[in-house]
C-alpha cells in the first residue's frame, strides 16, 4: 500500500514556532483588537468606501490565521522518529476523531448560536480539526510510550 509522504521530524519545531505566535497574535487580534500599524494598506479610493467596505484594511488577522494554519498543518504532517504501522493507525484514528468532534461542534453551534456569534464560532471552527488531530495524536503517542515504559520497568 502506498502511504502519504510526511515531513521530516525536524519540521515539528518549525510547526510549533509558527503555531504558537499565530495563536497568540490571533487571540490578541480578535479579543483585544490588536493590530500592527505597518500592516495597514489602502485597498481602494476613499470615494468607493461605503458602510460594508472600508478603504483601508489591516492584515494582522490574515497573518495570524496564516501562521496558525501553516503551523498546525506542519505539525499534523510531520513524521515521527519511528513511523511504524502502529503510529499510522494512531494517526488515522486521531484524524477520524478530529472530523467527528469537529462536525458535532458544528451541529451544536448550529442549534445553539445565532447571528454574528455563529459566524465567530465558525471562524474558530476552522482550526478545530487540526487542533483536535494534533492533540489527540500526540496524547495517544504519549500515553502508549508511558505504558510501554511502565511495562518494561516491571
Amino acid at each position: 500500500m502506498k502511504t502519504m509522504r510526511l515531513l521530516a521530524p525536524k519540521w515539528k519545531w518549525i510547526g510549533v514556532a509558527l503555531t504558537v505566535p499565530g495563536l497568540v497574535l490571533g487571540f490578541f487580534s480578535v479579543f483585544y483588537e490588536f493590530e500592527f500599524p505597518w500592516l495597514n494598506f489602502q485597498l481602494r479610493d476613499e470615494k468607493e468606501t461605503d458602510f460594508f467596505r472600508k478603504a483601508e484594511e489591516n492584515f494582522t488577522n490574515e497573518i495570524a490565521l496564516t501562521l496558525t494554519v501553516v503551523g498546525l498543518l506542519i505539525l499534523a504532517y510531520t513524521r515521527e522518529e519511528v513511523e511504524d504501522e502502529r503510529v499510522r493507525l494512531i494517526r488515522l484514528e486521531a484524524f477520524q476523531w478530529s472530523v467527528l468532534i469537529s462536525f458535532l461542534l458544528v451541529l451544536a453551534g448550529n442549534w445553539l448560536l445565532y447571528s454574528f456569534d455563529f459566524y465567530v464560532f465558525m471562524v474558530f471552527n476552522l482550526f478545530t480539526p487540526l487542533v483536535i488531530f494534533v492533540l489527540r495524536f500526540h496524547y495517544v503517542l504519549y500515553r502508549e510510550a508511558r505504558q510501554t515504559s511502565k511495562d518494561t520497568s516491571l
